[in-house]
């Protein structure tokens, strides 16, 4: 989870990830916490390797969306 000295950042952080699906938030967290690759994020949930891609996308762009909504920038966000 993202810290930030002021502590905002983290709560926001896990709040917004709070409102991923469980299978959405396991994907993140696979890909760009663990940093697994595709492949082993497909073998750990049981999905084809080529589903893993669009799925990463849809939970990233609807973290942005829900990042925007509480008034976080894409520069904040990156």
């Amino acid at each position: 989870v993202v810290e930030a000295s002021d502590g905002h950042v983290s709560k926001d952080v896990q709040k917004v990830l709070s409102g991923l699906k469980p299978r959405e938030r396991e994907l993140v967290w696979l890909a760009y916490v663990e940093g697994s690759s595709h492949r082993e994020i497909a073998g750990i949930m049981g999905l084809r390797e080529v589903s893993i891609r669009p799925m990463l996308f849809r939970a990233r762009q609807k973290l942005i969306d829900m990042l925007r909504a509480i008034g976080y920038s894409e520069r904040e966000t990156a």
